[in-house]
């Protein structure tokens, strides 16, 4: 069973989470998010998983 520090994770992730769906538009808020900055950082923790690898091209070919 879960303990409430965990339900209060999972509900402030529930709040900001949407789905993607393959579609340019998936990338829309979080290239919002990144307005005003002069830095974005982009992690790689999930090596050799190929649609990680093709969603973080996709971002980073949208903030060239």
């Amino acid at each position: 069973m879960p303990n409430a520090a965990d339900t209060n994770i999972a509900r402030a992730v529930q709040q900001v989470a949407h789905p993607l769906t393959s579609a340019a538009s998936d990338c829309d808020p979080l290239m919002d998010l990144k307005d005003g900055t002069r830095l974005v950082l982009i992690g790689g923790a999930t090596h050799g998983i190929r649609e990680f690898c093709q969603r973080r091209a996709d971002i980073t070919k949208r903030l060239i």
